[in-house]
């Protein structure tokens, strides 16, 4: 899964997110699953492996995260070939 920000080239970020919690990230389906599975156990503290894309591209990295579960559901979105716009599922 990969995060990424900019408003402008100095400030470029990609992060790919490859483990949460011992559960491999290969697809969004994946993230939203290994989510889910934290929340539902209340878990406050867990632990990502990832990847800085812009600084260390080639280095696995581990991060200990405090979750703030004081968030919006999660929303999913497609795309709409007929609609030609993004929909919520």
């Amino acid at each position: 899964m990969i995060s990424s920000k900019s408003k402008s080239s100095s400030h470029i970020c990609a992060t790919l997110i490859e483990e949460i919690c011992a559960t491999k990230i290969l697809t969004l389906d994946d993230f939203i699953s290994a989510m889910k599975s934290i929340i539902e156990s209340n878990q406050k503290h867990i632990y990502v492996l990832y990847r800085d894309l812009k600084i260390h591209p080639t280095t696995t990295r581990a991060q200990q995260i405090t979750l703030d579960l004081k968030f919006s559901p999660l929303k999913i979105f497609s795309y709409s070939e007929e609609l030609m716009e993004w929909v919520e599922e």
